[in-house]
């Protein structure tokens, strides 16, 4: 009998090897993201009607990195030498939340057209890499397929990876709230919740690309955090993934 509780107590441990205290918790680990910025909300004005005889319409919607807190009060405005040329905030569209810009411009204008994003849920301002020349009467992006813009570095994070994650075989049994979080240099950057077949799927937001991403598991039943030994990735931009084949497995 002693033998076997010495070998029941060596399972135990060897099953939470964790750097994190691997005592029973009293709450689930508060895993978040910070996201929120310090960026003034901007006094866009848009350019008197007469002043312009030609518009070009940009269709944009925002990457899942940009949209998760997208709110009536948010706004993309469009740029012309440092000119505002053109405001709009986003609308539902078949399930979609699509900007549409009307890019006010002289008919045989072909500059630059600057586009910048306000979220006011993060008070973070960014602005889009690309910089289409202003076509009149022409389009940026269409309702079937609109523009999604990468955008250059905000006040915190530039990247967005999607992941997902498949837990096959775990040292304890999955619990209706065990989560997994995503770590950079002990920094958490990214949470999701495990559904009963061992599933997540996580945005990590990143700095850079390059970061490495190393991820915990916290159990509900247990109420332990266990260290993942895999996977261990780099940060890359990814905004979507998609079939069974697109999940990573997870081992402790």
């Amino acid at each position: 009998m002693k033998l076997m509780a010495v070998v029941t107590a060596l399972f135990a441990v060897a099953g939470c090897k964790d750097p994190d205290p691997t005592d029973i918790l009293d709450y689930a680990p508060n895993w978040s993201v910070d996201l929120m910025c310090e960026d003034p909300r901007p006094d866009w004005a848009a350019p008197d009607g007469g002043k312009y005889e030609s518009s070009m319409v940009a269709v944009i919607e925002l990457s899942p990195m940009h949209k998760e807190h997208i709110g009536s009060d948010d706004i993309i405005a469009a740029f012309i030498d440092g000119e505002c040329r053109g405001i709009a905030r986003s609308v539902e569209h078949n399930g979609r939340n699509l900007f549409f810009v009307h890019v006010k411009g002289h008919e045989d204008e072909n500059s630059a057209v600057s586009f910048f994003y306000f979220n006011s849920y993060y008070h973070a301002l960014v602005k889009a890499l690309d910089t289409p020349p202003f076509v009149a009467d022409g389009d940026y992006g269409t309702v079937i397929s609109p523009v999604m813009p990468e955008f250059s570095d905000g006040s915190k994070y530039s990247v967005c990876m999607a992941v997902n994650l498949f837990v096959d075989k775990a040292p304890f049994a999955i619990g209706e709230n065990d989560m997994i979080g995503a770590f950079v240099d002990g920094a958490c950057r990214g949470v999701g919740n495990v559904d009963r077949q061992g599933r997540a799927r996580l945005l990590i937001y990143g700095k850079a690309e390059g970061e490495k991403v190393s991820f915990k598991y916290y159990n509900d039943i247990e109420r332990r955090i266990f260290t993942v030994r895999k996977p261990y990735m780099d940060m890359v931009k990814r905004h979507d993934v998609v079939g069974e084949s697109s999940y990573d497995n997870v081992s402790f």
